[in-house]
Order: structure tokens, then C-alpha cells, then sequence
């Protein structure tokens, strides 16, 4: 079976929101390829979160629901 080397999706910092949709299509291809279940995307996605993105995840885990952020 034919395994192609794939590059593996960014980092996202959470800086550049026009950015966000191009990063999350890449994070699904990837875990298209790779057949990743359900959790184990939304697992993946949350470990390439890093600096605003990171604090608002951990926020929104916090709160218990989305929280607006504000720099």
C-alpha cells in the first residue's frame, strides 16, 4: 500500500484569523490521510495551538464554553 510522506500541518498561534480556515482544512487533510477518528482530530488540532490560541483554548476550557477573546 502506497504510504506518502506527509508534512505535518503548522502550528497556530491565533494571530492571524484570516489564516485560521487555510490552517484547519490542512489539520483535516492531514488527519484525513492519516485516519484519525473524531477525538483523536480534535486532540491533535489542540496540541498545534500556541501562544493566543493555546490561552484561548485553555480559557474556554475553563469557563466551560466559548469565551469572547480580547487582547
Amino acid at each position: 500500500m502506497f504510504r506518502p510522506k506527509l508534512r505535518e500541518p503548522d502550528t497556530y498561534h491565533g494571530t492571524r484569523t484570516h489564516a485560521a480556515e487555510s490552517w484547519l482544512r490542512s489539520v483535516q487533510r492531514y488527519a484525513d490521510v492519516t485516519g484519525m477518528d473524531e477525538v483523536d482530530r480534535v486532540q491533535y488540532a489542540i496540541n498545534l495551538f500556541l501562544g493566543s490560541a493555546d490561552t484561548w483554548w485553555r480559557t474556554r476550557e475553563i469557563v466551560g464554553h466559548d469565551a469572547a477573546y480580547l487582547d
